[in-house]
């Protein structure tokens, strides 16, 4: 399993995972292993029929996606992530990302998804510096949903913390969200984050 549940939350994390001996940084690997971890718990393709109800992964769940002190965001990790979770992917069409975040809500609410806030150079693609600001955005939230405060950031992300994003993904906010993610962007000069990331090849195994 790459989980373990403890008082109704599944809690995954990078320790271990298919990368662990295939990348070398250690921050890229421990966020790869993370992000492919909690996709695998939640894959219907790993569902397994015999396990006990108790044992199954919850619907609440933290994923610990970097070794990182209270407050310090590690670029590489959230970067890493980015590029797991878009399947190895530079950058997905706002339209597909679009499409990828409807599947997360109910269907009364699929009408609000918008992921154009994130393109924040609007060119009609999110790349892996821009969805990275959503990652840390989460990360913060999932400390406190109701603060965007980067003391706030322990590299972690929870289910409550991305229900918590949910509000900057509706169509009509997309202003105050646009300006946010742009703010985390710029702050943790996630651009160079990103250049850092692709300069290693071994990153992109």
């Amino acid at each position: 399993m790459y989980y373990n549940n403890v008082n109704g939350v599944s809690y995954i994390n990078g320790s271990h995972g298919i990368y662990d001996n295939t990348i070398k940084n250690k921050s890229v690997r421990y966020a790869r292993n993370a992000m492919s971890n909690f996709l695998n718990t939640y894959s219907l393709d790993s569902f397994d029929p015999q396990i006990k109800f108790e044992d199954m992964p919850q619907l609440k769940y933290e994923i610990k996606y970097a070794k990182t002190k209270p407050g310090k965001a590690d670029k590489m990790a959230v970067i890493a992530m980015a590029y797991e979770e878009f399947g190895k992917k530079l950058s997905l069409k706002v339209q597909d990302l679009t499409n990828i975040m409807k599947q997360t809500v109910s269907s009364q609410y699929e009408h609000l998804v918008d992921a154009s806030a994130l393109d924040l150079n609007k060119d009609e693609k999110v790349d892996l510096s821009e969805y990275a600001a959503s990652l840390l955005a989460e990360d913060m939230l999932s400390t406190d949903a109701s603060s965007l405060d980067s003391k706030n950031i322990n590299g972690r992300i929870s289910s409550d913390g991305q229900k918590a994003l949910l509000p900057f993904v509706n169509k009509n906010n997309y202003s105050i969200a646009n300006s946010n993610f742009k703010a985390i962007h710029d702050a943790y000069d996630l651009d160079s984050a990103q250049e850092e990331f692709l300069s290693d090849k071994n990153n992109l195994v």
